[in-house]
C-alpha cells in the first residue's frame, strides 16, 4: 500500500477515479524486476549494491518495478523520461516518500513544499543565489577555501573524502552565516546533516513504517541530528539579529533571504520561517561540494594528462598571483572538469516522485499513488547521447561533442521547477575549492587503496586515501 499525504487525497482520488475509465487505456503495467524475495522484495540486492542495482535494471525495461518490502515502486531507466516526469508532465506528480520522509523533521521549506506554496517560497529563495549574489560570495568562498587548504602540509596523509566534506561545509557555511557559526557549532551543524541525510534515505527504504521507531544508530543519529540542527540554527538567527556579526554587508545568503523576503512582503521572515529555509539550505546542500570536489580529484589522479591541462590553464591565467573573481570566469577547461566530474558522478542517486492520476511512463502504465524513482548518477553514465557515456572525458565539452544534446541529458541538479535553487552557487564552490587545491598541491592516492561508492543520500568516496604532495 502507498502512502499518500492527507494534502494529495483529493487529487489522488481523482486519478483513481480516471483510473476506473480506463484513463491510460490499453497499457501494460512495467515488468517487475527479477530477484524479488518474500516480504523484502528487492532489499537485499538494494543494500548490497544499491548503484549497481540501479544500472542493472534498464536491460529489464525502459520502466522497471521494484519492491521495497512490499511497496511497489516503479523506476524510471532514461534522462527522457525524467525529464518527461520533472517538466513536461509535471502537473502529473509531486514529490514522493522520500521527500514525505524528510520534511517529518526539516519541515516544510522551498525542497519539500509542492505548488502554490513551493512557486512562493522558491520567489523567496531564488533571489539569494543570483547571479550577482554568487559574485559577491565568490570572495568569501576564495577566503574561506585559502584557510582551509592553508593548514596543509606535504606527507599528510588524508581521507580524502572527509577532508572535502569538512571543506565544502566550512566555505558554504561561512557565506551562508558570514562569520555567525563558531567552531562548535559547526561542528554539530556537520554531525546533524549527515544524520539526517542518512535517515531520510534509510526511513525511505524501510519495508514497514514502524522501523522508523525501532532504536537502532541510525534512527537516533537521525533524531538527534533535527535537535542538533533546530538549536544550533535558532542560536545563529538570534545571534544575527542581535547584531552579533561584525558586518551584514549582503555578502551572506542569510542577509539575502532575510532582504528579500521583508523587500517582498513588507515584513521580515519570522524565526521559525527563516529556520525551516536555513536548515533546508543546509541539508539540501552542504554535503554536495564536498562530495563532487572528493570525486574530482579522485578523477584528476587517474587522469594525469586532465590534471596537467588543468594546472597549466591555472599557471596561464593566475600565475603567482591572488585568485580573482575575474580570473575564476575566464576558466575554461577547469570548467569543463568539474562539469564532466558531475555528470560521471552526478551526486544524487536516487529520487522519487508520486504520480497524481492514472499516467503513462515509458509504454507502461502508472497508477495514481504510484510511487516512481530515478538514478542520476546511473543514468547519467549510460545515457545514449553521450559518446562512450562511462568514460570521464572533459573534453568532450569543448570540442563540439555535446553541442547538440537535448536538456534532457545533463541534469546533476535535477530539472523544471525543482531544479536545485542553489545549483550554480554549488558550481562555484566546487571550482573555488577545486582551483585553491589544485595550485598549491598534487594529491597522490596511497599505494592499494580500493575506492567504493558510498551511496547513502549522496554518493561519496569511501576508501580515497590520498597523500598531499607540493605543486
Amino acid at each position: 500500500m502507498v502512502n499518500v499525504p492527507e494534502g494529495s487525497a483529493r487529487a489522488v482520488g481523482a486519478g483513481r477515479r480516471e483510473e476506473a475509465r480506463g484513463v491510460p487505456d490499453g497499457l501494460p503495467a512495467p515488468p517487475v524486476a527479477p530477484g524479488r524475495l518474500p516480504v523484502l522484495g528487492h532489499l537485499v540486492a538494494m543494500l548490497r549494491d544499491p548503484l549497481g542495482f540501479m544500472a542493472s535494471l534498464p536491460a529489464v525495461a525502459e520502466v522497471v518495478t521494484i519492491y521495497v518490502g512490499t511497496r511497489p515502486v516503479h523506476v524510471a531507466n532514461s534522462l527522457d523520461l525524467v525529464q518527461s516526469m520533472l517538466v513536461t508532465e509535471a502537473d502529473s506528480f509531486q514529490r514522493g516518500l522520500l521527500f514525505e520522509k524528510a520534511e517529518k523533521v526539516v519541515g516544510p521549506g522551498l525542497t519539500m513544499v509542492e505548488g502554490e506554496a513551493h512557486r512562493r517560497q522558491r520567489k523567496l529563495v531564488q533571489p539569494a543565489f543570483s547571479p550577482r549574489r554568487i559574485e559577491q560570495y565568490t570572495q568569501t568562498m576564495i577566503e574561506a577555501a585559502e584557510a582551509g587548504v592553508g593548514s596543509w602540509r606535504p606527507g599528510r596523509r588524508m581521507d580524502a573524502d572527509r577532508v572535502m566534506y569538512d571543506l565544502g561545509m566550512d566555505v558554504f557555511t561561512r557565506v551562508l552565516f558570514r562569520g555567525a557559526l563558531d567552531g562548535a557549532s559547526a561542528d554539530l551543524v556537520k554531525q546533524a546533516t549527515s544524520g539526517i541525510m542518512a535517515g531520510m534515505v534509510a526511513h525511505s527504504l524501510y519495508p514497514a513504517q514502524w522501523l522508523e521507531k525501532v532504536p537502532i544508530p541510525l534512527n537516533r543519529r537521525f533524531r538527534r541530528g533535527d535537535a542538533q540542527m533546530t538549536e544550533v540554527v535558532d542560536r545563529i538567527i538570534h545571534h544575527y539579529r542581535q547584531g552579533g556579526t561584525a558586518d551584514h554587508d549582503g555578502a551572506a545568503i542569510l542577509d539575502a533571504l532575510m532582504a528579500e523576503n521583508e523587500r517582498a512582503s513588507g515584513r521580515p521572515l519570522d524565526s521559525v520561517e527563516l529556520r525551516t529555509e536555513v536548515i533546508h539550505l543546509l541539508v539540501a546542500g552542504a554535503e554536495g561540494p564536498g562530495a563532487s570536489l572528493a570525486w574530482l580529484f579522485h578523477e584528476l589522479s587517474r587522469h594525469p594528462d586532465v590534471e596537467r591541462q588543468l594546472v597549466e590553464e591555472l599557471d596561464a591565467v593566475f600565475g603567482d598571483g591572488p585568485l580573482t573573481v575575474a580570473g575564476l570566469a575566464g576558466l575554461t577547461f577547469t570548467r569543463a572538469v568539474v562539469k564532466e566530474s558531475l555528470r560521471v558522478h552526478a551526486p544524487t542517486w536516487l529520487l522519487t516522485r508520486r504520480a497524481l492520476k492514472a499516467v503513462a511512463l515509458g509504454g507502461h502504465r502508472i497508477p495514481a499513488g504510484g510511487e516512481v524513482a530515478f538514478s542520476l548518477t546511473a543514468l547519467h553514465r549510460t545515457a545514449p547521447q553521450y559518446d562512450d557515456p562511462g568514460r570521464f572525458d572533459p573534453a568532450r565539452w569543448l570540442d563540439g561533442r555535446t553541442a547538440r544534446l537535448p536538456r534532457s541529458a545533463y541534469m546533476p541538479f535535477g530539472t523544471g521547477r525543482h531544479r536545485c535553487v542553489g545549483d550554480h552557487f554549488t558550481l562555484q564552490v566546487v571550482l573555488v575549492c577545486a582551483v585553491t587545491i589544485a595550485r598549491r598541491w598534487r594529491l597522490v592516492p596511497c599505494p592499494g587503496i580500493r575506492v567504493r561508492e558510498r551511496p547513502v543520500a549522496l554518493v561519496r568516496p569511501s576508501g580515497l586515501l590520498m597523500d598531499v604532495a607540493a605543486r
